[in-house]
């Protein structure tokens, strides 16, 4: 009787993980999990429209308005698609002592592909709140900006440290200048040995300039392979005042001028100048009221709803919210009666400190070329033989884009 191995392990595996179960793996973004989906993607790009202005054909006067040439204006998102990749390794010695023993055999798989899906997942929670460049995060400036980033040696600090959950010791970091969505990064990288996610300080196995000859102290961080290459996320749909300087709008974003009408198609831009945090969400939502949006849902870092659940001790109430068709992943959120309407305020590892983002989540979608993360391959084989190498590795992956079809409906909040 043959022993067991990776091919009589895989239908076991394809049983465990079913698409249900690996969406509790990878969806560790609770925007993310609430998102809805649309894994029927295909073509160069995911394409949409927006109604941005209705027709003007409006008069008291008849000759006027039923002669008018007038009609409403439209504009076409050209979304393109962006992919990510993981893999996970088993060397051929740890599955040889599991021998026959079925249950010690499948641990040992089940170990790494978890850890695939979760690094995955993780990938894709951190570009949703990505401008599309790809950067996990800026270094803070060093003394000259009152931080404490020093390139010459091992360790540097982040300008939001809340950004530190994005990053793990044995990650290859890349730096550059800017944030991935201009320029070109720069040559060499460093290696992570130790990550403080309260701090924000990153240690790597050597001098950061020694590592990468141009390091600065207000460069933008990488993983190995991200620059340039990210999915659009949230804040790449609605831009915050920060960041609308210069020709911002004016740059075509898939395929539109926003700059034509920057509120309906690059969202409601609000800024609270350090105001209460809960005094600058309704301030928003009620601007949001005004254009007939209906907001579903706040997502913030958890540090900024520490500080709203102090003050929402009325009104409210602690519910859990379900991802998108799949009732077996839940996220407490506070449902809160805001004068806008009830939503429901949830956190985000992945949201940076300092911002927030009301959204109607009805007008958001993921679009994605098969499910997201694939599960299963067109040759039928989850895991294959390394070569040059005495081990065997699975593989997953993802080409999704992301999709609003109405910004204005939805606002980006920095406190």
């Amino acid at each position: 009787m043959a022993g067991f191995d990776i091919s009589a392990a895989t239908p076991v595996l394809k049983q465990y993980y079913t698409p249900a179960k690996v969406e509790t793996l990878v969806f560790t973004s609770s925007t993310l999990a609430v998102m809805p989906k649309d894994t029927g993607g295909s073509g160069s790009s995911y394409e949409g429209a927006i109604r941005s202005a209705i027709t003007s054909a409006v008069s008291a006067t008849d000759t006027v308005a039923f002669t008018s040439t007038s009609s409403s204006i439209y504009k076409r998102w050209s979304c393109p698609w962006r992919s990510g990749y993981a893999r996970a390794l088993v060397s051929g010695e740890v599955l040889d002592k599991a021998g026959n023993d079925k249950g010690a055999f499948v641990k040992a798989v089940i170990s790494e592909t978890e850890g695939a899906y979760s690094a995955i997942g993780q990938q894709i929670g951190s570009f949703l709140f990505s401008n599309g460049g790809g950067a996990l995060g800026q270094l803070d400036g060093g003394t000259a900006a009152g931080g404490t980033s020093d390139v010459t040696t091992t360790n540097v600090t982040l300008k939001n440290p809340s950004d530190a959950i994005k990053f793990r010791p044995g990650q290859v970091l890349k730096l550059a200048t800017t944030d991935g969505t201009s320029g070109a990064v720069k040559a060499g990288s460093v290696t992570l040995t130790a990550v403080d996610i309260f701090t924000g300080v990153l240690t790597a196995s050597g001098n950061w300039s020694a590592g990468i000859g141009t390091a600065a102290n207000t460069d933008y961080l990488f993983a190995d392979g991200d620059f340039g290459l990210a999915f659009q996320g949230i804040p790449a749909w609605l831009v915050a005042n920060s960041k609308r300087a210069g020709n911002a709008l004016s740059t075509l974003f898939n395929g539109v001028d926003r700059s034509t009408d920057p509120v309906r198609l690059a969202g409601v831009a609000f800024s609270g100048g350090g105001a209460p945090k809960k005094e600058s969400l309704i301030q928003a939502g009620m601007m949001l009221h005004r254009l007939n949006g209906k907001p579903t849902h706040i997502i913030m870092n958890d540090l900024d709803f520490a500080d709203i659940a102090k003050d929402l001790t009325t009104a409210s109430r602690i519910v859990t919210e379900t991802a998108y068709k799949n009732p077996q992943i839940g996220f407490s959120a506070i449902e809160y009666v805001a004068p806008f309407g009830a939503v429901k305020i949830m956190t985000d590892p992945f949201c940076p400190q300092g911002v927030a983002y009301i959204l109607d989540i009805k007008t958001w979608k993921m679009p994605s070329m098969g499910s997201l993360p694939k599960v299963d391959f067109l040759d039928k084989l989850n895991w294959l033989r390394t070569a040059g190498s005495d081990s065997y590795e699975f593989r997953t992956l993802y080409r999704a884009a992301t999709y609003c079809s109405l910004p204005g409906h939805n606002a980006v909040v920095e406190f």
